[in-house]
């Protein structure tokens, strides 16, 4: 249950994010220079948080 609640968490993150970040960032290199490592640190953190210790 806990890793259905952490991927249901990552696909609302990215759905939330990318619709802002399109709002307000041009698609051109810097699409891929911010948004792709700010996705990568979202999973990361959201990995630790719903990770057993």
């Amino acid at each position: 249950m806990k890793k259905f609640i952490k991927y249901v968490v990552v696909i609302l993150f990215f759905s939330v994010f990318f619709y802002y970040y399109n709002m307000f960032m041009p698609k051109n290199f810097l699409y891929f220079i911010v948004a792709f490592p700010i996705g990568f640190f979202a999973i990361n953190i959201i990995d630790k948080l719903f990770s057993d210790k």
